[in-house]
């Protein structure tokens, strides 16, 4: 099991707080909110949380990495949950998801994969092939199972352009079940 120094993640994230938030000074809360995003050798770390409701670690490695590995920990350090999310939707939780009891002993398991053909690589992918932008706010990738359907739905900017396509695919044979373009007509020049 994989519990966490929470006096060493507090204290670097009382400094970061301190140095970054324009005047100097702690902003208080009660309880006491740790916030810290420090990059460090190509990772991305983001420390979140309370002495009350626990705490978050997030790493993420820089593109062309998509996903990110989360780990939540009690407010005593101990490891909670642990798995991993696509970048570009944080909502979707990718591989195995496992609750962990205080001793640190694996008590559930969930496989989100599970019943899904593609991966989301084969999904960037098609994305890249209708020459779609991945790494941007506009891009939404997102997979669902309804009585046992399984479908993707994307929606992307393409490259050079302000059209966002938005796609459903049928997740064995990525057939496209339904096709949209809108205008991002709220993007600034």
């Amino acid at each position: 099991m994989q519990n966490i120094d929470l006096y060493y993640w507090k204290e670097k994230a009382n400094n970061y707080q301190k140095n970054n938030n324009g005047e100097g000074e702690v902003i208080s809360t009660t309880p006491k909110y740790y916030y810290l995003k420090e990059e460090k050798n190509n990772i991305l770390y983001e420390f979140t949380g309370d002495d009350s409701e626990g705490f978050s670690l997030v790493e993420t490695k820089k593109a062309p990495n998509i996903y990110s590995n989360v780990n939540f920990y009690r407010s005593n350090g101990n490891l909670l949950y642990k798995f991993s999310t696509l970048t570009v939707n944080p909502k979707i939780v990718v591989g195995e998801h496992l609750e962990f009891s205080n001793d640190g002993k694996v008590i559930k398991r969930i496989n989100y994969d599970e019943g899904f053909v593609r991966t989301p690589e084969e999904i960037l992918a098609f994305i890249k092939n209708k020459k779609g932008e991945i790494f941007n706010d506009l891009t939404i990738i997102d997979r669902h199972n309804i009585d046992g359907k399984r479908f993707w739905h994307l929606e992307f900017l393409t490259t050079g352009t302000r059209i966002v396509q938005i796609y459903k695919l049928e997740d064995k044979t990525l057939q496209i079940l339904s096709k949209q373009e809108r205008d991002s007509d709220f993007l600034e020049d």
